[in-house]
């Protein structure tokens, strides 16, 4: 079985992601806050196992059976190749980081960071790495490498994480079943882009230009951006 392990798939990138890759698998997992009624109906459709598992980013102890998950699954059918979308994310606390609350702080840090350090490190002590194809997938984004004025948690977190999947690629450079890829995907019409755009009354000097990105209609569909990133990768 070729398993796909996608996380925040209720909207945007990931909604888009799990539509698609329905077809390109024999099995399909979500690790998501919400699951979508139309996610369980399509996977039924295509006669795929569907693994369904609601989990809240937020609470680092609905986590910590996330290995346990993934090793009854191994048990459960034999898989030959995973490919793990690690997409959750996001942008919020917005502004200056005394404008952020406590809650926003460290929802950011749990969701952009602790929850994919851990699925990650899940599966790759849930999988035999000598008979098993992994490969992730990090959606990153232009924030992990250049300063954006206001966005001081989103800029921080994904920097973090290219740097963990940096080593990690280092790390397992003598297991060649184990790769990681690292994908900027650009601006695309999601919801994260609706808060980014409500975010007028604190310090965000490029308000302005990415509001007109939704003005000018610069916004891809996120579709569009998955299906760009499933060809590049072969996923």
């Amino acid at each position: 079985m070729k398993l796909v392990i996608i996380t925040g798939t209720s909207a945007g990138l990931g909604q888009s992601f799990f539509r698609q890759m329905s077809s390109r698998c024999d099995g399909l997992m979500s690790i998501s806050r919400r699951i979508l009624p139309e996610q369980k109906v399509l996977a039924k459709e295509n006669g795929k196992e569907l693994f369904l598992l609601q989990r809240d980013f937020t609470d680092v102890e609905n986590l910590s059976s996330i290995e346990e998950d993934l090793r009854q699954l191994v048990g459960h059918v034999p898989i030959h190749e995973v490919v793990f979308i690690n997409n959750a994310g996001v942008v919020t606390p917005l502004g200056k980081i005394t404008e952020g609350t406590t809650d926003e702080i460290v929802e950011s840090v749990h969701v952009n960071m602790v929850a994919p350090i851990l699925l990650t490190r899940g599966l790759l002590n849930a999988f035999d790495l000598s008979t098993t194809r992994i490969k992730v997938v990090h959606i990153s984004t232009g924030a992990a490498l250049r300063v954006i004025e206001g966005w001081s948690m989103y800029c921080a977190t994904k920097a973090g994480m290219k740097m963990f999947y940096d080593v990690l690629t280092h790390e397992y450079k003598e297991f060649p079943n184990v790769t990681f890829h690292q994908v900027n995907p650009g601006v695309m019409d999601t919801p994260m882009q609706e808060k980014i755009r409500e975010a007028k009354n604190v310090h965000f000097p490029q308000w302005e230009r990415y509001s007109r990105l939704k003005e000018e209609d610069q916004l891809p569909h996120p579709d569009e951006v998955a299906a760009r990133i499933i060809d590049e990768l072969v996923l």
